[in-house]
């Protein structure tokens, strides 16, 4: 408050002061279209999931077939029923020391790369021929759930569902 900011004061006196629409009015967007927007694209036009970000975040190169996905660790029961959908809060150390575990699922035709990214958070991708981003979130977004299959929301990604319905 004491400082002598001449630029920010009048920025700041020209600007929504922190207030924006991303999308279009009444339109809550999800991580993925909120951060494209505040670079300043077009969430419309640019559609990119928390997979990229996460990937290019923590400098994995993705090439043009890759299909990239932000994973949490959660915590279930015996019966696969979520407890916890961030697994504790556990440290970026023990999520790197589970993406090496995970490291070592295979599935046929595909590459697979886990990294961790921070705390309970990780980015699996799937790297071959014949692949489609076009999945939904398998998150129920609840405790006492269980996680969603991988779904196809286009004929073309079927596979791509398979993949990771094995891959979970």
């Amino acid at each position: 408050e004491a400082a002598h900011a001449p630029n920010l004061d009048t920025l700041a006196a020209r600007s929504i002061c922190g207030l924006s629409t991303p999308i279009a009015p009444g339109v809550t967007p999800g991580s993925g279209p909120g951060h494209v927007s505040l670079f300043g694209y077009d969430p419309l036009a640019y559609e990119v999931g928390r997979g990229v970000l996460e990937a290019l975040g923590i400098g994995f190169e993705l090439q043009h077939n890759d299909v990239a996905a932000r994973g949490n660790f959660c915590t279930v029961d015996e019966d696969g029923v979520i407890t916890d959908r961030r697994a504790g809060r556990i440290p970026t150390k023990k999520g790197a020391e589970l993406c090496a575990l995970l490291s070592q699922i295979e599935l046929e035709g595909v590459q697979t790369f886990i990294q961790p990214v921070k705390e309970y958070r990780f980015v699996l991708v799937l790297r071959g021929e014949g692949l489609s981003p076009e999945l939904p979130d398998t998150d129920p977004q609840e405790i006492g759930a269980r996680p969603l299959p991988a779904t196809a929301e286009a004929p073309q990604a079927q596979h791509t569902a398979d993949l990771v319905n094995q891959w979970i």
